[in-house]
């Protein structure tokens, strides 16, 4: 079942998205959640032996991992003993570990080990922006790197849907060498998905920031459901500098909203092309409400340009979708050839 917050943070996200849109459709997969240019970078218990120096904790009844700037990341292994490729999935909006675990289950129960994790700055994740510098997204990438790496899970398949596969692609972006195959879902493209996704998941808060600070931004229901999850997040993000917070916040919605020409948010032709002729890939769409931004053309725009074949619509449910991906995975060439 899907965090308390996904539902409440929909129901405001919904309204957010009539007003701004001035239609009767809404976002059904927008989760809880003016660069031109895509983004580019720079170059609890153990469950298994780390390779990186990663401290692991366990508080709020969760095993997290502790980043190296001490920001924590609430995690779940599924299958960790399990002899099949490595695989990590990662949900739309700003979900997290709860919208995954049924697909993580099933894949486990096929002989695959799966990660799913909270994202920095989601769900029961600890708040921390760094110094500014970054997107949000930038950020999440360099942990998700960081972890699969501490987990000895490298490389391993990247599951991704919406914001997900976004994410997912970056990581292949920044280090291909982690990344042994990308299965891709329901992701977004367009200036309707451009406008409306930095707007719910950013620029909105730019706005309570100036007018009080930090103590007002703690108000929105987004930051409200996250520290009834993590009660540590409340401190975290009223200890945050609002220059810093509203700098990310600013570049992470301005990275989205000045990529609407690119065949996927955040993601160019040029950038899909030279991935596709390295990491394998499945592309998937099932987002079959026209909320206007998960469309049909963005899906199989992009299985062509990663070279995927032909998209593949699951219309049986988490079942075939989890029976797909298997097959796919385990068709991959083995690391040893």
């Amino acid at each position: 079942m899907l965090c308390v917050s996904y539902y409440k943070t929909c129901v405001y996200t919904q309204q957010f998205c009539r007003s701004l849109t001035g239609s009767s459709w809404t976002p059904a997969a927008l989760r809880w959640p003016r660069m031109r240019k895509p983004i580019t970078f720079s170059t609890a218990r153990r469950v298994a032996t780390p390779t990186m120096e990663l401290t692991s904790v366990y508080k709020n009844g969760r095993d997290y991992l502790i980043l190296p700037d001490g920001v924590g990341i609430p995690f779940k292994m599924f299958g960790m003993h399990n002899s099949g490729p490595s695989c990590i999935l990662t949900p739309g909006g700003k979900a997290g570990i709860a919208a995954e675990t049924s697909k993580a289950k099933k894949l486990a129960e096929q002989g695959f080990r799966v990660l799913v994790h909270d994202r920095r700055n989601t769900c029961a994740a600890d708040i921390g922006f760094g110094d500014g510098s970054k997107t949000e997204l930038e950020m999440q990438v360099e942990d998700t790197l960081l972890i699969i790496k501490h987990l000895s899970l490298s490389p391993c398949v990247f599951i991704g849907e919406s914001s997900g596969g976004r994410m997912s692609l970056l990581c292949a972006l920044k280090e291909p060498s982690a990344v042994r195959a990308l299965c891709l879902r329901n992701m977004t493209g367009g200036k309707v998905a451009a406008d409306v996704l930095s707007e719910a998941y950013h620029h909105q808060f730019i706005g309570p920031c100036k007018r009080g600070g930090m103590a007002e931004v703690s108000k929105a229901l987004f930051f409200q459901e996250m520290a009834k999850h993590n009660p540590d997040s409340r401190k975290q993000l009223l200890g945050t500098d609002p220059n810093v917070f509203k700098k990310v916040q600013q570049t992470s919605g301005d990275f989205l909203k000045n990529t609407f020409h690119l065949p996927v948010l955040g993601m160019s032709e040029a950038q899909l092309r030279v991935l596709s002729g390295s990491i394998p890939a499945q592309v998937f769409w099932s987002h079959f409400d026209d909320d206007k931004m998960h469309t049909r053309p963005v899906m199989e725009k992009l299985a062509e340009l990663m070279q995927a074949g032909p998209l593949i619509i699951p219309k049986g449910g988490e079942d075939e979708l989890v029976a797909k991906m298997a097959k796919f995975m385990r068709a991959l060439p083995s690391l040893d050839s």
